[in-house]
Formats: structure tokens, C-alpha cells, sequence
């Protein structure tokens, strides 16, 4: 049975949660998903392909998107935080068959593409009016982005000098210590992490969404 979970920096506590549901329900079938806005390794792609039918995700779809199980029935366990995620896992791993959803149910390649297409305003159809849309974060923080991610890379790859790049950047970046083995600040709760994140790449007061591609207003951010 394959359990599927990101492998980005950032999906560390679903690493351990998706570690932990593996061990309950008997599986050495663990998939690495890779960073979200990258493709899955072909080593992992060539284990779910092999892997029986069924199983989990870990993570919600912007974690793990759909297109990355090419269209498997599974059972998602993906919160709107990474502590919800724990607790729907917790639920599972004690037997709660009722914790999670069915990837059947979620949009296809095409109807994933077509909203990108469309732009994020979809994630704030029907909100009130006057309320500004979604902005791009700053420029400091695209840069900062962007050179985070190759490090990331070389880093994943097994470049210790890049991993060490990567924690003094955002170590200095961040203005915090960063822990590249738990993907936070030192001292830090997720949600408070994520704040201090927010504040350095969009307006005073606004979220950044869990992609980090938009800024969202207090009134639209769910």
C-alpha cells in the first residue's frame, strides 16, 4: 500500500506523520513526491507505479497536486495546516475510516491546468466586492525565492556546501535561525513561521499563500 507525500524543505512534519501512519498500517511503500512546484524523481514515480492499488496522500493538493498520482483512487489526508493534517492522520492511524477523501472526487490535469490558465483568482470566486484581488509577493522575495529553490535543489541532491548556502539564506533572509531538518525558524510554530514568512514577501497585514506565488487580502485568505 504506498503512502505519497511531498519532499520539500517545507513538508517535513508530513514526512514524519506519513512515517508514522506507515508503521500502523504495515506499509514500507513510502512515495517521495518531490518539492511541490517540481516534477516527482522517476525513481519514485517507477515505486507508485509498481505499488498496489489504493493508498494515501499526505498533504493537500497544493502540497501534492493531483497530477503527480496520475489519476489513482487514494485517500488524501491534507489539512488546511500541517497540524489539521497530523490530526486527520491521528484519526486514520487510530482507525477513524471516515478521516480523509477520495482523490477520485478531485479536478483532472486539464481542469487543474485551466484554472493556472485563468490565474488564482479562482481560489476567491464570490468574494465581496471592493476586496482587493491576490497581488504577486515583492521583488526582494521572488528574488530571494527563486534563489532559495536552486539551492534547495543541490541540496536535495546531497551538496552538504549548498544545504549550508541554503539554511545562511534563509537564516538572513528570515532575520531568524532556521532549521533546514525541521523547514522552520527555531522557536517557531508552523503558523507562526508562516506569518513571519507573509510579512516579508506581501503588504503589511496580507497571506501568502501556501504555493508562494500570491499575496491574499485578510477577507479572501482561507
Amino acid at each position: 500500500m504506498p503512502i505519497v507525500v511531498g519532499s520539500d524543505a517545507a513538508a517535513q512534519s508530513d514526512i514524519y506523520s506519513a512515517v508514522t501512519l506507515a508503521g500502523v498500517v504495515g506499509t514500507d511503500c513510502l512515495i517521495l513526491a518531490g518539492p511541490r512546484d517540481g516534477a516527482m524523481p522517476a525513481s519514485q514515480r517507477a515505486r507508485l507505479n509498481a505499488a498496489a492499488d489504493g493508498g494515501f496522500v499526505l498533504g493537500g493538493i497544493a502540497a501534492v497536486p493531483t497530477a503527480k498520482i496520475e489519476g489513482r483512487d487514494m485517500t488524501r489526508l491534507g489539512g488546511e495546516t500541517r497540524w489539521a493534517t497530523a490530526q486527520l492522520v491521528g484519526r486514520r492511524a487510530s482507525g477513524d475510516a471516515a478521516a480523509g477523501t477520495s482523490t477520485a472526487a478531485e479536478p483532472t490535469v486539464e481542469e487543474t491546468e485551466a484554472e493556472e490558465s485563468e490565474g488564482e483568482e479562482t481560489r476567491v470566486e464570490g468574494s465581496q466586492e471592493g476586496i482587493p484581488d491576490p497581488v504577486q509577493p515583492n521583488q526582494a522575495f521572488l528574488a530571494y525565492r527563486e534563489e532559495a529553490r536552486a539551492l534547495f535543489k543541490d541540496c536535495r541532491e546531497g551538496d552538504a556546501n549548498k544545504c549550508d548556502m541554503l539554511v545562511q539564506l534563509k537564516s538572513d533572509f528570515l532575520g531568524c535561525e532556521f532549521s533546514l531538518e525541521r523547514g522552520l525558524c527555531q522557536g517557531y510554530s508552523y503558523d507562526e513561521y508562516w506569518a513571519l514568512v507573509s510579512s516579508l514577501a506581501c503588504p503589511e497585514g496580507w497571506t501568502l499563500g501556501n504555493t508562494s506565488q500570491k499575496c491574499y487580502h485578510p477577507d479572501l485568505y482561507e
